[in-house]
Protein backbone atom coordinates (compact mmCIF):
# COMPACT_ATOMS: atom_id res chain seq x y z
CA UNK A 1 0.00 0.00 0.00
CA UNK A 2 3.04 2.29 0.63
CA UNK A 3 3.39 3.25 -3.28
CA UNK A 4 -0.32 4.23 -3.36
CA UNK A 5 -0.20 6.27 -0.58
CA UNK A 6 2.90 8.42 -2.22
CA UNK A 7 1.83 11.55 -4.04
CA UNK A 8 2.38 12.19 -7.61
CA UNK A 9 5.14 15.10 -8.27
CA UNK A 10 3.76 18.23 -9.95
CA UNK A 11 3.76 16.86 -14.19
CA UNK A 12 4.05 13.11 -13.23
CA UNK A 13 2.21 10.65 -14.90
CA UNK A 14 0.88 7.45 -12.91
CA UNK A 15 3.52 5.66 -15.03
CA UNK A 16 6.53 7.86 -14.61
CA UNK A 17 6.11 7.35 -10.69
CA UNK A 18 6.13 3.26 -10.62
CA UNK A 19 9.32 1.66 -11.23
CA UNK A 20 9.23 0.01 -15.15
CA UNK A 21 8.46 -3.65 -15.03
CA UNK A 22 10.58 -3.74 -18.80
CA UNK A 23 13.33 -2.97 -17.06
CA UNK A 24 13.09 -5.81 -14.61
CA UNK A 25 12.47 -8.35 -17.69
CA UNK A 26 15.40 -6.74 -19.78
CA UNK A 27 17.85 -7.57 -16.68
CA UNK A 28 16.46 -11.10 -16.62
CA UNK A 29 16.91 -11.57 -20.43
CA UNK A 30 20.40 -10.43 -19.86
CA UNK A 31 21.07 -12.82 -16.92
CA UNK A 32 19.87 -15.86 -18.94
CA UNK A 33 22.00 -14.86 -22.19
CA UNK A 34 24.91 -14.56 -20.30
CA UNK A 35 24.10 -17.65 -18.14
CA UNK A 36 23.58 -19.60 -21.70
CA UNK A 37 26.77 -18.13 -22.69
CA UNK A 38 29.13 -19.16 -19.50
CA UNK A 39 27.37 -22.20 -19.33
CA UNK A 40 28.09 -22.80 -23.37
CA UNK A 41 32.38 -22.15 -23.07
CA UNK A 42 32.26 -23.89 -19.58
CA UNK A 43 31.21 -26.98 -21.69
CA UNK A 44 33.17 -26.34 -24.77
CA UNK A 45 36.42 -25.83 -22.11
CA UNK A 46 35.53 -28.58 -20.33
CA UNK A 47 34.96 -30.86 -23.52
CA UNK A 48 38.50 -29.72 -24.50
CA UNK A 49 40.21 -30.16 -21.47
CA UNK A 50 38.99 -34.03 -21.04
CA UNK A 51 38.51 -35.44 -24.15
CA UNK A 52 39.95 -32.86 -27.04
CA UNK A 53 37.13 -31.55 -28.49
CA UNK A 54 33.47 -30.32 -27.76
CA UNK A 55 30.38 -32.09 -27.84
CA UNK A 56 28.52 -29.74 -29.96
CA UNK A 57 26.54 -26.20 -28.60
CA UNK A 58 23.68 -27.82 -27.45
CA UNK A 59 25.45 -30.35 -25.25
CA UNK A 60 28.00 -28.20 -24.39
CA UNK A 61 25.44 -25.86 -22.99
CA UNK A 62 24.00 -28.53 -20.95
CA UNK A 63 26.70 -29.62 -19.48
CA UNK A 64 28.11 -25.83 -18.79
CA UNK A 65 25.20 -25.16 -16.76
CA UNK A 66 25.38 -28.64 -15.00
CA UNK A 67 28.59 -28.04 -13.81
CA UNK A 68 28.22 -24.64 -13.07
CA UNK A 69 25.89 -25.97 -10.21
CA UNK A 70 28.42 -28.66 -9.11
CA UNK A 71 31.32 -26.26 -9.49
CA UNK A 72 29.07 -23.16 -7.27
CA UNK A 73 28.32 -26.36 -4.76
CA UNK A 74 32.24 -27.24 -4.24
CA UNK A 75 33.37 -24.20 -4.23
CA UNK A 76 30.70 -23.31 -1.37
CA UNK A 77 32.23 -26.37 0.19
CA UNK A 78 35.56 -25.49 0.42
CA UNK A 79 34.73 -21.98 0.69
CA UNK A 80 36.38 -20.31 -2.20
CA UNK A 81 34.52 -17.17 -4.06
CA UNK A 82 35.17 -16.29 -7.73
CA UNK A 83 33.57 -12.51 -8.94
CA UNK A 84 31.98 -11.72 -12.15
CA UNK A 85 32.02 -13.27 -15.30
CA UNK A 86 35.70 -14.87 -15.65
CA UNK A 87 34.92 -16.37 -12.04
CA UNK A 88 31.11 -17.75 -12.91
CA UNK A 89 33.17 -19.02 -15.82
CA UNK A 90 36.44 -20.74 -14.02
CA UNK A 91 33.26 -22.21 -11.50
CA UNK A 92 31.28 -23.49 -14.29
CA UNK A 93 34.39 -25.26 -16.06
CA UNK A 94 35.38 -26.38 -12.87
CA UNK A 95 32.35 -28.47 -11.97
CA UNK A 96 31.75 -29.61 -15.74
CA UNK A 97 35.65 -31.00 -15.75
CA UNK A 98 34.44 -32.85 -12.46
CA UNK A 99 31.17 -33.88 -14.25
CA UNK A 100 32.74 -35.30 -17.28
CA UNK A 101 35.18 -36.87 -15.23
CA UNK A 102 32.60 -38.63 -13.09
CA UNK A 103 30.51 -39.48 -16.60
CA UNK A 104 34.02 -40.87 -17.93
CA UNK A 105 34.19 -43.06 -15.10
CA UNK A 106 30.84 -44.24 -14.78
CA UNK A 107 31.15 -45.22 -18.90
CA UNK A 108 33.95 -46.97 -18.53
CA UNK A 109 33.76 -48.74 -15.06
Amino acid sequence: MELLEQPLKTGQSFAQSRPSIQTHWESEAMNLIWFLIIGGLAGWLAGLIMKGKGFGVLANIGIGIVGSFIGGFLFGVLQLSAHGAVGRLVTATVGAVLLLAIVNKIKKG
